[in-house]
């Protein structure tokens, strides 16, 4: 079904969430167009036009993604960088199995944060902080200034983050 903005169908007076939407069919997505479409049903103004839609895969290890890839924002016109750090330099991470990581995607020339992807345990946690950083044009900059809390995976945000800006704390930086 094609829906606008609003979440209105091609008839006017019908409204649409969720997978009769189309992709990605995840529940969290489908409760913000939800919303949406209860908002510009009763008149007011409201418009479903997200950046980033977190999708995250409850495995072991757990997979959490948002935003773009590397190759994906490349293909948008991006001068694509990452910042990938493993697990294992986090407490938590290391108390979660240590193996995996969390990579940053971000433009190389404003720092714009494009995408957050992880693998590992307990990453599903950082997917609500990942959506946040993409949605509102977080760079890695603004990240790497960010106190987390420790021990937590969350916390290795902020690790890629000091990556992307070469002032890494728990990984040796390479070169000059």
């Amino acid at each position: 079904m094609v829906v606008d903005g609003q979440m209105r169908a091609s008839a006017g007076w019908v409204y649409a969430a969720g997978d009769v939407a189309g992709p990605p069919y995840f529940a969290h997505k489908a409760y913000a167009q939800a919303k949406i479409a209860a908002e510009a049903a009763l008149g007011r103004k409201a418009n479903y036009e997200p950046l980033a839609v977190p999708a995250v895969v409850f495995s072991d290890p757990e997979v959490a993604s948002v935003g773009m890839t590397e190759d994906e924002a490349r293909r948008a016109g991006y001068d694509a960088k990452s910042a990938r750090v493993p697990l294992s330099i986090s407490g938590m991470g290391l108390i979660s199995g240590g193996a995996g990581f969390v990579k940053l995607v971000y433009d190389g020339n404003s720092g714009r944060i494009l995408g957050v992807h992880a693998v590992g345990r307990r990453v599903s946690e950082i997917a609500g902080e990942a959506a946040l950083l993409v949605e509102f044009g977080a760079t890695v900059e603004d990240l790497a200034l960010v106190m987390h809390p420790h021990p937590t995976i969350s916390e290795l945000l902020v690790e890629a983050a000091e990556l992307a800006v070469g002032k890494p704390t728990h990984i040796a930086k390479r070169g000059p």
